[in-house]
């Protein structure tokens, strides 16, 4: 079991410089560093620096300009008062946010191998609990996957029924056509083409035309036509 770090009431030395600054109401203090000892926010122990270090700045600065020079003190000459101070401003920001975020984890009670356990199995817990994913039975899709991996499954560009755009013809021109039938009877499969408003003339496409002489638009039809006719103007 990892030494907690954070503590709001630090009992020696390293407790102290590792808890020296922190967050409260949103806002940084300082532990020790005020009147008689008490806790002092940054923005007035700024203050109180500035008005032996640099008395030059209003004592009654507000706090939005104070938080707005300081960072641009830290583009100072590190010789210089000014970047001194700037620079113990923003690393003392910095500390009380790490320390919060650390704190935050701390009171977790947990070490970082038990998130990361609990994280497992709440994941696990819900991906047991899926039953279907886009209407389809979790059985069903692991029943796809296996037929994948195998090399059974197989995407069908279209299905019976769909219109598509095909060059026949020797290519001469685009024919809108039916999908009448799809066959898997061979390695390389086909389809039955119907062109629209010729009833009864059917031709046999393979499943590997469709990109090159079938089209599912007919923008990719007219595409691939003109690409045809430019090269035989060649």
């Amino acid at each position: 079991m990892m030494h907690r770090l954070t503590t709001d009431t630090p009992k020696n030395n390293l407790e102290m410089a590792l808890n020296l600054f922190y967050v409260k109401d949103k806002e940084v203090w300082m532990r020790g560093y005020g009147k008689g000892g008490a806790d002092i926010s940054l923005l007035n122990l700024t203050r109180e620096i500035l008005s032996h270090q640099c008395p030059y700045v209003e004592s009654d600065i507000s706090d939005d300009d104070l938080i707005m020079m300081m960072p641009e003190w830290l583009f100072d000459d590190v010789r210089v008062t000014e970047h001194v101070i700037g620079l113990l401003y923003q690393a003392a920001w910095v500390c009380a946010e790490l320390r919060e975020h650390l704190k935050q984890f701390e009171d977790t009670k947990r070490t970082p191998e038990q998130i990361e356990a609990l994280e497992a199995a709440i994941m696990g817990k819900a991906v047991a609990q899926i039953t279907e994913f886009e209407g389809l039975p979790v059985a069903r899709l692991r029943e796809l996957a296996v037929a994948d991996k195998e090399g059974r499954a197989i995407i069908l560009p279209c299905k019976v029924g769909h219109r598509v755009f095909a060059l026949l013809d020797t290519d001469k021109h685009i024919s809108e056509c039916e999908v009448k039938q799809i066959g898997l009877g061979n390695e390389i499969g086909f389809v039955g083409l119907e062109p629209i408003g010729a009833r009864g003339r059917e031709y046999g496409v393979s499943l590997k035309g469709f990109g090159k002489t079938v089209f599912l638009t007919r923008e990719e039809a007219e595409k691939a036509l003109a690409e045809m006719e430019g090269k035989k103007d060649e």
